[in-house]
């Protein structure tokens, strides 16, 4: 099932088109346009390009989802049930953010003041209003409107896009991999580093094991500028209910937390440890594409074809 923010039977529907997890910021980018994560897209996956993660079409992909979301809600309406236009649609960087490699996937700060202000915490994004059914006949009529949004792209678009997110997940596992054996062995390193600065933690096997969770660290948490999302549906059997839409909310670290960060910062700079990931993670981004090029030569123009079909069926061509 697509990312229609819907719980049906109490369970949360599965992220979009193949089930593949990421980042769900919302995109800024015109739909369907191809440059909402400052990506050049290939419709060959090849032409000439370097072998990175840019030829794979993430944000064609999101927006494919966007779009069905919209025409499988117009028919849920047609249908007698309103919920999920009434909930709104928004376009996901879920498949566009996944390949992602900066600075961030690997904890670096650029500056100072950004490690102060932003810490290691994650803010609430804003989403949609939820929709949540306990009526065996909307779901019914979802699984139908679903299917209907499928054929109207194209009769082997589910197919197509299923094999696509597959391939995502063959380039972000080989990422992964790599990811899984640098990262801990960077932060040795970091992690004498920070102990100059008075940042230890209690049991370094466990925090090499679990990079990244600061809490190892006996710093606070910080929390979030404003009321954390609480609303929670009474889910009577025979009921569609559409709660309030969340709101964004900022993350504010504790003070400790700005501390550490800082000297985060500050050891990164020492030691370089950001620079050398992100040299060894493009490396294997280009070893892991090349790899799977031919995929991207054969799948590419399929999904630039259904996403074109997408933009000219929701009006955004």
């Amino acid at each position: 099932m697509r990312n229609h923010r819907v719980v049906v039977a109490a369970l949360v529907a599965a992220l979009t088109v193949t089930g593949v997890t990421g980042c769900e910021s919302e995109s800024g980018a015109e739909p369907g346009s191809g440059s909402g994560d400052g990506k050049k897209s290939s419709a060959d996956g090849n032409s000439g390009q370097a072998l990175t993660f840019d030829l794979f079409l993430g944000d064609k992909m999101d927006f494919v989802d966007y779009a069905v979301r919209a025409m499988t809600a117009k028919c849920m309406s047609g249908a007698g049930f309103p919920q999920l236009q009434q909930a709104g649609n928004k376009q996901y960087n879920g498949f566009s953010a996944m390949l992602i490699i900066d600075r961030a996937k690997f904890r670096g700060f650029a500056n100072e003041e950004e490690a102060r202000t932003v810490g290691f915490g994650q803010g609430q994004d804003a989403e949609p209003a939820p929709v949540v059914s306990s009526d065996p006949s909307f779901d019914k009529a979802l699984k139908e409107c679903d299917q209907k949004s499928d054929a109207a792209l194209s009769k082997d678009s589910r197919a197509v896009l299923d094999a696509y997110g597959d391939l995502g997940n063959q380039l972000s596992g080989g990422l992964a991999v790599w990811i899984r054996k640098s990262v801990p062995a960077a932060m040795e390193t970091q992690l004498d580093c920070l102990g100059k600065s008075g940042f230890t933690v209690k049991d370094r096997a466990l925090y090499l094991r679990q990079p990244y969770n600061v809490q190892q660290f006996g710093v606070p948490a910080g929390k979030l500028d404003g009321t954390p999302y609480d609303w929670a549906p009474t889910k009577k059997r025979g009921t569609v209910e559409v709660g309030p839409a969340k709101p964004a909310l900022k993350y504010l670290p504790s003070g400790k937390e700005s501390e550490l960060a800082v000297a985060w910062f500050r050891c990164d700079q020492e030691s370089g440890r950001v620079e050398k990931l992100l040299e060894g993670a493009h490396q294997v981004e280009a070893e892991v594409v090349a790899t799977n090029q031919d995929k991207l030569a054969e799948l590419n123009p399929k999904i630039e074809a259904i996403a074109k079909k997408a933009a000219q069926l929701v009006g955004k061509a």
